[in-house]
């Protein structure tokens, strides 16, 4: 994937064309260029992809932010509630 590369700062990753749970090497190529102190805008409806890869997480519905969560004190539970609008952080 060419948008992957270590010069950048910033890297841009949707759904549309890449799935990261089927495949791995574009997990490990966003985890590098993380650690390595690129920003990573990784959009997702896949939770198991947002909470694994994200130090933080932003839900937004119908355009707006419904909240923002830590991944890992956060249940997939809440961040549903939010990604409907039921429920705010």
């Amino acid at each position: 994937m060419k948008m992957f590369t270590s010069k950048r700062r910033m890297v841009r990753a949707a759904a549309e064309f890449c799935n990261l749970s089927l495949e791995f090497r574009h997990v490990e190529e966003v985890l590098a260029l993380k650690d390595g102190g690129c920003a990573v805008l990784l959009v997702s409806a896949k939770l198991e992809e947002v909470t694994a890869l994200a130090n933080r997480l932003l839900v937004i519905y119908h355009g707006h932010i419904a909240g923002e969560v830590d991944p890992v004190r956060t249940t997939n539970e809440e961040i549903g509630l939010m990604m409907t609008g039921a429920t705010t952080a």
